[in-house]
């Protein structure tokens, strides 16, 4: 619910708004609205922003991965 995929960004509260801004999906679902729903051409700066988040995420994610691969019989 804290993802605005179905729903616009605009509708939460702003009392609400700086939880909301600790998903890091945010970017990505505003970036889709903006550009599906409202029209407004391509940010190509947010391209970039959200690509460059992605690139970094999965090589965290990757590193996180091969260091407890080894243990991962343990847990399942």
């Amino acid at each position: 619910f804290c993802t605005p995929i179905i729903y616009s960004w605009t509708f939460v509260p702003e009392d609400a708004k700086p939880y909301f801004m600790l998903n890091p999906l945010l970017p990505v679902f505003t970036f889709i609205h903006d550009v599906v729903f409202d029209l407004n051409p391509l940010n190509w700066n947010g391209i970039a922003i959200i690509s460059i988040s992605f690139i970094v995420l999965l090589m965290i994610g990757e590193r996180f991965f091969k260091k407890l691969a080894p243990r991962f019989d343990d847990f399942v």
